[in-house]
């Protein structure tokens, strides 16, 4: 076993080349100049004249002062779970599971008196971040991995995003901007407006949706300004099958036909005619035990142990064009413009070495093969939008948003726990690609066991507060438009309006500040949590949320005014105008008073002439 070992620039990398004659090894970092964010690339080359065996290929940052490591747990619904180290330890944690946020969330902030880093790891399966407080190395890379590389054959380690300021928020908001600047690509399906968009799961999930309630509701939505809509789970399987579609998935051509009579085609064509784009759930790496496509084409299959591992191997060039056929079919034949990839299972590393791949680096060959896959649907289909989810924010990394467009961020959206995993998130991703529900109408427990948390009694401020909570990313709707008591869809629609006003300058074009802690769900973390969003001509709002709990009233500091200048300010709800200088709004902050629990306030900071 031959060890490498490389340090440049302050950042180290190491390697290990088995069983055959030394390679080379490079590192390569690309710095966004003057903002103190780049991307780490690492490439192992064999140069030799034999194959060799390679591992632990992984990316380390050096950080020579004492200090936290900052970092994150997470399950399905509990994303975005926050936790700490001293750097004066030693600490290890990732995943195993196969996707890459069950378990951990594939960041890691380092933090100082000296100035703090905030660190994105770009991969979808299994990572490892590890502290050596000895040698003040953190690494961060890809874990079970060990392939074979031919004589003049590469491999791309998982890259390393990072952001670094004098505070922590200040080095997320790097990171976020190097996200939209150089990795994003919200502007090729949303140049003009961001979307609003009406789903079908939660408020009906698979058991009740048909063509006819779907249809209702957009309808329904489409007067109150949603411009996108999905059709989830459901539409798929044969009309006898009940919940046993779920095996048969990878059959996609299989229509309900007792739930959506008119078929895919005219329904999406029914849908256009209101004004909405129509969308659909697909969740095309999955293959059920008793699907057709296993027994007519295993060859297609990921194994493991010997038996199919429940979903497809995308380094199979054969399984990348029966995919894009799929989608060609959905998107060209059936007019959905919005596809949901969804992926509820932990993937293994498939065996069956005639995929292109060897014995024990199957699903890092699959999850290389799957981005390619993304970049090639994007080509083949320019403006149709490409949605990340798997269980919610089971499969969330900068790599795989870098090539879709936007991220769903967690199956639970109660606005408590909204706040918790948008707070989250935005330690690397830019509020333009984060896509979730304001709150839903569920079945069962999800969202503290409430079905329906918008009726006759709920108040306006309740409502506002729901919705504005969601409005600070890409806005999704899982409830029973037609159904709503009218004075809800009222205050929806009013919302909603506002959103498309500010939806292009602030959320898309602009910035975003998180400016105090974390909420968190039961009742823990920030009660007050605000948001200063920020767009590119000095104007601002501050998203102000008083959650359960929380004190009667806070101050709060606006960041990144202009000093000496002059700006009015306008708390929208509760009617108060001040005039006060950057300056005296930095240091002084603004107080939010006179808001009942379970409410928000807006509050317009704008520059005068």
């Amino acid at each position: 076993m031959v060890q490498y070992r490389l340090i440049q620039n302050g950042c180290a990398a190491e390697g290990e080349f088995r069983d055959g004659q030394c390679g080379s090894l490079m590192l390569a970092a690309s710095e966004l100049a003057g903002e103190q964010a780049g991307r780490l690339s690492l490439k192992a080359i064999n140069s030799g004249t034999e194959p060799v065996v390679l591992s632990d290929l992984r990316i380390g940052i050096r950080w020579e002062t004492d200090g936290t490591l900052l970092g994150y747990t997470s399950g399905w619904g509990s994303e975005w779970t926050p936790f700490s180290h001293d750097l004066r330890e030693n600490v290890r944690y990732g995943t195993e599971a196969g996707r890459c946020s069950n378990g951990c969330m594939p960041w890691a902030g380092l933090c100082s008196d000296g100035g703090c880093m905030a660190l994105a790891l770009g991969w979808s399966g299994n990572w490892e971040c590890c502290w050596e407080a000895g040698r003040r190395i953190l690494w961060l890379g890809i874990t079970g991995l060990e392939t074979e590389l031919k004589p003049g054959e590469s491999l791309e380690a998982a890259a390393v995003c990072y952001g670094k300021d004098r505070d922590m928020e200040e080095a997320c908001l790097r990171l976020r901007r190097f996200f939209r600047e150089k990795l994003s690509n919200i502007d090729e399906v949303f140049p003009d407006q961001l979307p609003v968009v009406w789903n079908s799961w939660w408020a009906y999930e698979d058991k009740l949706v048909d063509e006819q309630t779907v249809l209702a509701d957009i309808r329904e939505g489409s007067k109150l300004g949603v411009t996108h809509s999905m059709l989830d789970a459901g539409w798929f399987g044969t009309e006898d099958q009940g919940d046993s579609w779920f095996e048969k998935r990878g059959d996609w051509y299989t229509v309900n036909t007792r739930r959506f009579p008119s078929g895919l085609e005219v329904l999406s064509k029914q849908i256009a005619e209101t004004g909405v784009i129509p969308g659909i759930w697909c969740e095309i790496e999955a293959l059920g035990k008793d699907a057709v496509l296993l027994k007519e084409r295993p060859d297609l299959a990921a194994f493991a142990d010997g038996e199919p591992a429940g979903h497809l191997c995308f380094a199979n060039p054969e399984t990348r064009e029966w995919a894009l056929q799929v989608f060609d079919w959905l998107i060209c034949e059936k007019g959905y413009r919005w596809i949901k990839i969804d992926f509820n299972l932990d993937p293994k590393s498939c065996e069956n070495t005639a995929h292109g791949h060897g014995a024990k680096d199957g699903l890092a060959a699959h999850y290389h093969a799957f981005y390619r896959f993304l970049d090639e649907v994007r080509r083949r289909h320019p403006g149709v939008v490409l949605e990340n989810c798997a269980s919610g924010g089971q499969r969330l990394d900068i790599e795989v948003a870098s090539h879709m467009h936007v991220c769903f961020l967690s199956d639970k959206d109660h606005t408590e726990f909204h706040l918790q995993t948008f707070w989250g998130v935005l330690n690397w991703l830019h509020q333009s690609s984060c896509f979730h529900f304001a709150w839903s109408q569920v079945f069962g427990e999800y969202n503290l066991g409430i079905f329906d948390p918008m009726t006759e009694e709920t108040p306006d401020s309740s409502i506002d507060c729901m919705f504005r909570a969601a409005m600070m990313g890409v806005p999704g709707i899982s409830l029973r438009l037609a159904k709503l008591p009218a004075r809800c869809r009222e205050r929806i629609g009013e919302n909603l309006s506002l959103y498309h006003q500010i939806s292009v300058p602030f959320v898309k074009n602009g910035d975003i500040r998180r400016l105090n802690g974390q909420p968190l769900e039961n009742g823990k973390g920030e009660r007050f949590p605000v948001f200063q969003l920020s767009a590119k001509d000095d104007r601002h709002v501050l998203f102000c949320f008083r959650l359960t709990g929380a004190e009667e009233e806070a101050v709060v500091k606006p960041r990144a005014l202009s000093s000496e200048r002059m700006y009015a300010v306008r708390y929208q709800d509760g009617g108060t105008f001040l005039h006060m200088t950057g300056a005296e709004l930095m240091e002084n902050g603004l107080t939010i008073r006179n808001l009942p629990e379970f409410a928000s306030e807006l509050i317009w900071i704008t520059p005068e002439k």
